[in-house]
């Protein structure tokens, strides 16, 4: 799950044309909280395209 939503950053920004990409440091499964869901959705809020609802939580 780690390695498929890394790639699916790498391919976001290069799809919206991003400067940087984040590293996450563990798994995300369903239900998962902490750090790395703040800063995956913060990531994916700065494009409303992708990220419709922007809801970091």
């Amino acid at each position: 799950m780690k390695k498929t939503i890394i790639m699916l950053a790498v391919v976001l920004s290069l799809l919206v044309g991003a400067q940087s990409v984040f590293a996450l440091t563990s798994s995300l499964d369903f239900g998962s909280r902490g750090a790395n869901v703040t800063e995956l959705q913060t990531y994916l809020a700065k494009d409303s395209n992708i990220y419709p609802s922007g809801l970091v939580t």
